[in-house]
């Protein structure tokens, strides 16, 4: 009795260590991993941020590779914890309006250089426009010592270089709708749903959806819904059988139309990051499929977060010679 009660005991306490430790070794494995990528970063730009480097780079890439780099990309983090994971607080003060290089990335045969800056959402939208001005400048900058052919920016940032009229084009559009449309038919072959399936786009007037429900009326032979953020109300009032709601608004939107959807319809979201599980499954109760446009086929160094699922967001990639060749990375959720 004594010996089962003393191995009982042993037992249970193994089992509270093995509880205890595990949790401990992954915490102290993301730490390690975290301190990594900041020093990561800090030794890039001490060995190659700099502008005689980069004209080398520029130099020795059309050698090797005929056509050189491809494009400079410039990405920021969503809010500031995301920072934290790539940078020491006093080196994010110093990014924050000025852009250090953070890795590469390469699709379709093409590499290109990753710069990032350390200013957020709110940063961005508050800045009156001369800190912008100075990012898009040097960015620009970079890209012709480097001898890229185009640059492309993350999130927000192309639509506010238009609208401060700091940037007249965005490739980011052009890369970003024909990667949607794509989505799209691919979603409507994988569930056999008719081409002439009604399309409603939330966000529909906005950077990217203004320019996406252009290209989708050129070959789309159903109803197509164009709505603002905001009016949930009028995505109620939609009377359609099976649809495809494609969301091109911004982050936690979403969740403001799902009491509005029923089964059948097949949600494609564009947006990052993807919606959280207990929105997923809120959709999935209705009937309702949800899809994730993970980006375009392509690698980097460091990864991109594992939502892009192997992929590179749309916004960083590039048109390829033939359209075709551009591989759209979709998931359901």
């Amino acid at each position: 009795m004594y010996k089962e009660s003393l191995i009982a005991k042993v037992v249970q306490n193994t089992r509270r260590v093995g509880e205890i430790s595990m949790p401990s070794l992954k915490s102290l494995r993301r730490k390690i991993l975290i301190h990594v990528r900041r020093i990561y970063v800090m030794i890039l730009n001490f060995l190659f941020g700099h502008n005689v480097v980069f004209y080398l780079i520029g130099l020795i890439s059309r050698v090797l590779f005929r056509k050189g780099i491809k494009s400079v990309f410039l990405l920021y983090p969503g809010h500031r914890r995301y920072a934290e994971a790539y940078v020491y607080d006093w080196y994010r003060a110093q990014m924050q309006w000025k852009p250090r290089l953070v890795g590469l990335l390469w699709q379709n045969g093409r590499i290109s250089l990753t710069f990032g800056i350390s200013a957020c959402d709110e940063d961005i939208w508050s800045d009156s426009g001369e800190n912008l001005k100075k990012v898009y400048n040097r960015i620009e900058g970079i890209k012709k010592k480097l001898g890229a052919n185009q640059a492309t920016f993350a999130g927000i940032l192309p639509g506010v270089f238009m609208a401060k009229n700091i940037m007249s084009h965005s490739v980011e559009r052009e890369v970003t709708v024909p990667a949607v449309v794509r989505a799209v038919n691919m979603v409507k072959e994988k569930e056999n749903m008719p081409l002439h399936t009604a399309i409603i786009v939330l966000g529909g007037s906005g950077f990217i959806g203004n320019v996406l429900v252009q290209a989708l009326r050129k070959d789309h032979n159903g109803a197509l819904f164009s709505l603002d953020i905001g009016n949930s109300s009028e995505f109620s009032r939609i009377r359609v059988g099976p649809a495809i709601v494609i969301n091109v608004t911004k982050k936690g939107v979403l969740k403001e139309y799902v009491s509005s959807m029923h089964s059948g319809m097949v949600v494609i979201n564009e947006v990052y990051p993807p919606p959280n599980n207990d929105l997923v499954r809120k959709i999935k109760a209705i009937g309702a499929k949800i899809f994730h446009i993970n980006g375009i086929k392509g690698g980097a160094l460091p990864a991109f977060p594992h939502d892009y699922a192997g992929g590179i967001p749309c916004c960083a990639g590039h048109l390829p010679e033939n359209l075709e060749d551009m591989e759209i990375i979709i998931s359901e959720l």
